[in-house]
């Protein structure tokens, strides 16, 4: 596969290479900096529960099924999908996509939390 000249050159946006990835299929880049080891050993999060974080006011919290209207109503802000791929078409998709957020954290392949102003 043959990374089209941008890409190799590192001038790319963040956008063209996720796009050319997606069209492409995968794209393997060198990161310039060094691989080091994890910090937690695998397998130690993942039998944790997601925490939930409150510090001067703010909750950082676990998405909840509650969520996805807040969710939806984001993905309608023309800002959000000028940084964004993902689009939200009905309610039911975000509610989907919270429900998938939760295994992220169980395969330790990622974390998702809303910010609130409250433990709502």
């Amino acid at each position: 596969m043959s990374i089209a000249p941008s890409v190799a050159s590192g001038s790319a946006c963040a956008t063209e290479m996720i796009l050319l990835a997606a069209s492409q299929g995968p794209v393997n880049v060198a990161h310039p900096w060094p691989r080091t080891e994890p910090v937690v050993a695998a397998g130690r999060m993942r039998a944790l529960p997601q925490p939930t974080l409150d510090a001067d006011g703010l909750v950082v919290r676990p998405w909840q099924p509650a969520d996805a209207t807040a969710v939806f109503q984001a993905y309608q802000d023309p800002n959000i999908r000028r940084w964004h791929l993902r689009w939200m078409s009905d309610l039911a998709e975000a509610s989907s996509w919270i429900s998938s957020w939760p295994d992220r954290w169980s395969h330790e392949t990622g974390a998702d939390w809303a910010v609130t102003a409250d433990s709502t």
